[in-house]
């Protein structure tokens, strides 16, 4: 698990640096996809095991290395660009530009919150939430079948 640490300067860095890059996006959507990564993040061990024997200090500053590029790297290469490309249909469907932000942020934020749910499924198989919607989808797919 990465330490906390490092988590909360890579949120720190990307709420507060004033980026001109993440200008143009949706802020809530792009909020909870970051905070979703996050997690992610916080729920895996980043170093190697061979690592494990340096230095306290030398550990955490490269897990916040390594925290704050892949974060940054996601959003950058990943999110701003599905974000682009889903403005971008959003243009050719829709004709108000209200109309086109209201959408665009509904969708990111539904984006981001099913990512959320599938990260924190996986990260969190002690909380049960793992077990509730693998047996509930589970059972579905059996009901499916069956008819």
């Amino acid at each position: 698990m990465t330490k906390l640490l490092p988590i909360l300067f890579a949120c720190y860095m990307h709420l507060f640096s004033g980026k001109k890059a993440y200008e143009n996006q949706t802020y809530l959507g792009s909020l909870i996809f970051f905070l979703s990564m996050m997690d992610l993040l916080y729920g895996n061990e980043i170093l190697p095991k061979k690592y494990c024997r340096m230095g306290r200090l030398f550990k955490v500053m490269l897990e916040t290395f390594f925290v704050w590029i892949i974060s940054e790297m996601t959003m950058r290469f990943f999110w701003t660009k599905l974000e682009g490309s889903i403005d971008f249909a959003l243009r050719f469907i829709t004709e108000a530009d209200g109309t086109r932000f209201f959408l665009l942020e509904v969708i990111t934020v539904s984006l981001g919150l099913l990512h959320w749910g599938m990260i924190s499924a996986v990260t969190h198989q002690q909380y049960g939430l793992y077990n509730f919607l693998f047996r509930t989808c589970y059972n579905k797919i059996r009901e499916l079948v069956r008819c």
